[in-house]
């Protein structure tokens, strides 16, 4: 038998909107002391477009996180 302890953080919720080429779509931010530590395109939100655009899932989503981080990278 094994034990193990673990300690956890939860991080600060924030959301962001990004205007992809395929629409709009939510992104949550994980946040601690004012830094975005975690980033997530909104699932439904991805699904949604991808239902509605007739792409793939993944493509939306990595469209979603590019356009994030290149607005965040652009905003240093």
């Amino acid at each position: 038998v094994r034990i193990s302890a673990a300690r956890r953080r939860c991080l600060q919720r924030e959301w962001e909107t990004v205007e992809t080429a395929y629409g709009p779509v939510r992104i949550k931010l994980g946040m601690e002391a004012g830094r975005v530590l975690n980033a997530a395109p909104e699932y439904e939100d991805c699904r949604r477009i991808a239902a509605e655009r007739g792409v793939p899932l993944k493509q939306v989503f990595a469209e979603a996180l590019g356009t994030f981080r290149s607005r965040k990278g652009s905003e240093s």
